[in-house]
């Protein structure tokens, strides 16, 4: 991952730490996609934001940033990724804004008393990996390059991601993740299972308030 990724990655991840998810009645920008999905079972709706001098004549490819919550994130991770940009510090890249249904089943990896459809992660993150990834670098120009943000909810789930299907993207950007969630339970997960990523040429950032 080169020097300018690692920039907007790093302060990406501290904005939303500080200043939490935005509001979902912001005007997202982009174009709206969809993704038919036989993993979830439904039809899932994503918004795509091309760089602003996008050529569909050229063959320039682009780094692909998922934004998990995408309701709300999208026109933040823009805006953040055109002022570094403006600043010299980062190439143009695509951002995909992953549309919530159900942020409470998809984004959490166990089942919980208080959230009654808590526990989808694995088939959330199945779909990811085996649907709209292929979906985005069949459709937009994407070089194959992956990075996954989430914020909260968000965040916890870039951690399972990593820890599950570190495969899947080149750097996890985790905002202040609940790992409170299952009584820490993403924190022995992440001691059991981290040592055997140590050589898989990956990068996970964690902000959090505290």
């Amino acid at each position: 991952m080169n020097k300018p990724l690692i920039f907007i990655s790093a302060i990406a991840a501290l904005i939303f730490s500080f200043f939490g998810t935005v509001s979902a009645q912001q005007e997202q920008p982009g174009k709206k996609d969809s993704v038919n999905s036989s993993i979830l079972g439904q039809m899932r709706y994503i918004k795509v934001v091309l760089p602003p001098d996008y050529n569909p004549a050229s063959k320039t490819k682009y780094d692909v940033i998922y934004v998990l919550d995408g309701d709300g994130n999208t026109k933040t991770m823009a805006d953040i990724q055109q002022f570094i940009k403006g600043e010299n510090f980062m190439p143009q890249v695509i951002i995909v804004g992953v549309l919530n249904i159900d942020r409470n089943k998809d984004l959490t990896p166990t089942r919980e008393d208080g959230f009654n459809t808590s526990g989808g992660a694995d088939k959330f993150l199945s779909f990811l990996k085996n649907e709209l990834i292929p979906y985005i670098d069949k459709t937009y120009p994407s070089d194959g390059d992956n990075i996954l943000f989430g914020h909260s909810f968000g965040g916890l789930f870039v951690t399972y991601a990593l820890l599950n299907e570190p495969q899947a993207f080149k750097s996890y950007l985790a905002a202040d993740p609940s790992y409170w969630w299952g009584k820490d339970m993403m924190l022995a997960m992440a001691a059991k299972k981290l040592p055997a990523l140590a050589n898989l040429d990956r990068t996970l950032f964690i902000s959090g308030r505290e």
